[in-house]
């Protein structure tokens, strides 16, 4: 994946793949996370962040609601070089 990012190029995104995306977290690859929330409930499934990764701090960049209701959610990842910027440490 290093090598893939310093490619020119857009984004990399991926689509509905909750192994890739555990991958790309855990290895702190990730820097934007988009969810969207739907008001229905399927029952069962797998987890999209199951126990062990390691914790990550998250910032809230944009919320849009649509019109079944559903919440789109975009996340941008804070480094720890931010998380002190921000703390003051």
């Amino acid at each position: 994946m290093k090598e893939l990012r310093q490619q020119e190029g857009g984004d990399i995104i991926v689509v509905a793949s909750t192994s890739v995306i555990q991958n790309l977290i855990e290895a702190g690859e990730l820097d934007r996370l988009s969810i969207t929330l739907c008001p229905e409930f399927v029952g069962g499934g797998p987890r999209l962040f199951p126990d062990g990764p390691e914790a990550t701090s998250w910032r809230l960049t944009d919320s849009t609601p649509t019109e079944s209701g559903a919440l789109c959610l975009l996340y941008e990842r804070i480094r720890t070089s931010e998380r002190s910027d921000v703390s003051g440490r």
